[in-house]
């Protein structure tokens, strides 16, 4: 891994930013950036031809959910319907705490029973895993030119 032998705010002074201070956010929002767009890629690639364990769980049905456009809803693209928002009147909140919710996230097992490619369902169980913010996004921007 690459070591810097001194903080931002010097390599800002070294390289004459005008705003230090400014250079060490734009420097923070591009690792942030095009970290996590490598992530999503190298998730994607991994995928294509067999199924790969993401390096983070899948949170579909925790985080996000899919509505069709007759009203059944399942916890992503790739999978059945677990439920449909008339039988609990259109609440979506009843539907969110029912059985069937809980009994769908037990069969995607946190991403091990299933595998995908699908950017939103990646994008969202990485910013839901502190280990993919923290080490698999800064990991992705310095090893970005390596694949």
């Amino acid at each position: 891994m690459l070591a810097l032998p001194c903080s931002l705010l010097t390599w800002a002074a070294i390289l004459g930013a005008a705003d230090p201070a400014a250079f060490e956010v734009e420097v923070v929002k591009n690792v942030a950036y095009v970290g996590t767009i490598t992530t999503h890629y190298r998730t994607q690639h991994a995928n294509f031809n067999q199924s790969t364990p993401w390096p983070f769980p899948c949170t579909a049905g925790e985080t996000t959910a899919v509505i069709d456009y007759n009203g059944d809803v399942r916890a992503c693209e790739l999978r059945e319907k677990f439920a449909t928002l008339a039988d609990f009147d259109c609440d979506f909140g009843a539907l969110w705490e029912a059985q069937s919710r809980t009994s769908e996230l037990a069969a995607i097992d946190g991403g091990k029973a299933c595998w995908c490619t699908h950017v939103c369902f990646i994008h969202d169980s990485m910013r839901h895993s502190r280990r993919a913010m923290l080490y698999d996004v800064p990991k992705n921007f310095l090893t970005r030119e390596s694949w």
